[in-house]
């Protein structure tokens, strides 16, 4: 079975959203990035990635032990020191 879930949050939240994906996947690995394109001071990026849901639930969804692999894109703007602004 797939399962496609599409979201959309900005770098301000990222942070939040990071540490409670870790907490709920506790051995998420980065397979691949797939796709990494520069240009100026603006980063596309693309890479999949794969963990069990075996951690603390999430958004309600309690731990399944499930394998899961997915893929996820981010798109970043650096400031003049090279750091994400946005």
């Amino acid at each position: 079975m797939e399962v496609r879930i599409l979201s959309t949050f900005y770098f301000s939240d990222s942070r939040s959203f990071c540490l409670e994906l870790m907490k709920s996947i506790n051995d998420l690995k980065i397979i691949d990035f797939d796709y990494l394109i520069a240009k100026d001071d603006q980063v596309a990026l693309r890479y999949s990635a794969e963990g069990s849901h075996s951690g603390e639930p999430y958004k309600g969804i309690q731990p399944t032990g499930r394998k899961a692999k997915w893929t996820a894109a981010a798109l970043f703007k650096l400031n003049n020191e090279g750091k994400i602004t946005l």
